[in-house]
């Protein structure tokens, strides 16, 4: 599980849907965030952290780049990472 699942999950307790509200994105982005497809940037996670905060979660910002205790982070290949909404997409 990345680490943005296991935010979403047991951070948030929300579906897909519900958390993408939250980031400001679309389900299928969160879904790709997911999946290890794209990576969440910079605004993104600054709005889940604002609002964990602000909701009253337990948070910590390492929660965005360490694998959960007792879980395995899976390895994503350096090339498949990108940010959905920064890169174009071919026609």
């Amino acid at each position: 599980m990345l680490p943005i699942e296991h935010i979403r999950k047991n951070v948030f307790d929300m579906s897909q849907a519900a958390f993408a509200e939250v980031a400001g994105v679309s389900q299928p982005t969160v879904s790709r965030w997911e999946k290890g497809e794209w990576e969440p940037n910079r605004d993104d996670l600054e709005r889940i952290r604002r609002a964990a905060i602000t909701a009253g979660k337990a948070w910590k910002d390492s929660m965005f780049f360490e694998a959960p205790d007792g879980e395995r982070q899976r390895s994503v290949p350096r090339s498949r990472r990108r940010n959905g909404r920064t890169k174009s997409r071919a026609a």
